[in-house]
């Protein structure tokens, strides 16, 4: 109904005013009023005034031929939600539910009791919409900020160095932010000397000034000397620049790709930070069961020393490998687990403990093997495979943790029929083809009691 008459008014709009302008005239009116009245039948009821606490009155403009509401943000403010009076036209009324709530922050209008009615849900939170009969009129909020926006910090460079997961620019107070743009600004990294940019996310409004504490320094940034500038997404920027220095840290290897064998890759990927040929990394990997063992040199030749390869094994099988990082001869950290499976379906199974036997009873539940890719419905089973005698096995369920999560990792029971021995343990599952799928045995054996 609202498009309907919105259609007819400005189908009639012109035969109105001669017939109000003739009537009017004929009447005696006066000649200066007239053209007020035609106005508000062409244009719609008024907003004739707002305040907002705290807020100068200069500061508040009502401009009636551009249909907005401007709001210069005045200097100092620190709280963005403020309490809003609006003034409308006698006679005039909310074409929504009248806001009492100004954010400063996104420019939007709002309630104070918080809540939204079916009717707000048709108007843009930015506007405040007036009504005067079939007659509507939208005014927009737009916030201005007369002051220019930038970093208080300045004098001196800021020296940070490169961390595994993020690096941050922290505690730097950005003035005069808030523009009623609450989108997320962008934090620009232009190295000094070869001009390369690099873009982070950086603040979106919280106060007129904002902390740059939790910009992140984007992860393939290399060391190098930067400017950093604040930009945010309506066009402003800062009009200074900070100076950082990225420093190279302690090489750190976080983690190795898993590794699928089929189709057989031609390396290793190492993930972590700071991996720069100068720090001389080597790999150690090796099978505890297998006594499988290789030391090599990995390919470090990413700028931003995120990411490194290392040559993959020749003769290299599935299975449950242990690896530790060596950096200038020096261990980094007690060794870690790396899965190599044979193909993406392969499951695997493996034991929070390295190299030990697990001594497992019959008839009482396990839950804490840890087994993974299989959901409940593939139905899988845990095998066991007498070490003596490799015709002997046992088959028995596995829950896994996604069906009975508040028994541990996975569950299962072994039955009594299972001989006292020393096994090997796997997993099987029928994947969506009715294949069967096994993973490789675990590092560990397993004694039966």
């Amino acid at each position: 109904m609202k498009t309907i008459s919105h259609q007819l008014i400005k189908k009639t709009t012109s035969s109105i005013l001669v017939l109000v302008v003739l009537t009017l005239a004929g009447c005696g009116i006066e000649e200066k009023v007239i053209p007020a009245i035609a106005e508000e039948l062409r244009l719609g009821p008024k907003i004739l005034s707002a305040s907002i606490s705290g807020i100068p009155d200069e500061n508040i403009e009502i401009d009636h031929k551009k249909n907005q509401i401007i709001i210069t943000v005045p200097a100092g403010l620190i709280n963005l939600t403020k309490k809003i009076e609006i003034t409308i036209q006698d006679k005039a009324e909310w074409a929504s539910s009248q806001p009492d709530v100004i954010n400063f922050c996104s420019g939007t209008l709002s309630h104070s009791w918080g809540g939204v009615s079916t009717t707000d849900l048709e108007y843009d939170t930015h506007t405040a919409v007036i009504r005067k009969g079939n007659i509507e009129r939208a005014y927009r909020v737009v916030i201005k900020q007369n002051e220019d926006m930038y970093f208080a910090v300045t004098d001196k460079v800021i020296e940070i160095e490169a961390e595994f997961g993020d690096s941050f620019l922290s505690n730097i107070p950005i003035y005069n932010f808030s523009d009623g743009d609450d989108r997320t600004a962008d934090i620009v990294f232009t190295n000094t000397q070869s001009g390369n940019q690099f873009v982070a996310s950086g603040p979106n409004c919280w106060y007129n000034f904002a902390t740059d504490d939790l910009c992140r320094i984007p992860a393939n940034t290399p060391p190098g000397e930067y400017s950093v500038q604040l930009q945010k997404k309506n066009g402003r920027k800062t009009t200074n620049q900070l100076r950082v220095l990225l420093k190279a840290g302690a090489p750190y290897v976080a983690y190795l790709n898993e590794i699928i064998l089929t189709p057989r890759p031609k390396d290793i990927k190492l993930v972590g930070a700071n991996l720069y040929s100068q720090a001389k990394i080597e790999v150690e990997i090796w099978h505890h069961r297998t006594q499988e063992h290789y030391r090599i040199k990995p390919i470090l030749n990413d700028p931003s020393g995120r990411e490194g390869v290392l040559p993959m094994p020749l003769n290299f099988k599935a299975g449950q490998y242990y690896y530790k990082i060596y950096a200038n001869g020096e261990l980094q950290e007690n060794e870690k687990r790396l899965i190599v499976r044979q193909t993406e379906k392969q499951p695997f199974l493996f034991w929070s403990s390295i190299g030990e036997p697990i001594v497992l009873p019959k008839n009482v539940p396990v839950n804490y093997l840890y087994c993974y890719q299989v959901l409940p419905t593939r139905s899988p089973t845990a095998k066991l495979t007498s070490i003596n005698d490799d015709k002997k096995t046992y088959l028995f369920p596995i829950l896994s943790r996604d069906s009975i999560y508040e028994l541990g990792p996975n569950y299962f029971i072994i039955p009594n029929n299972v001989q006292p021995g020393r096994y090997l343990i796997t997993m099987q599952y029928t994947d969506v083809d009715g294949v069967l799928q096994e993973s490789e045995p675990m590092e560990t054996d397993v004694i039966v009691k």
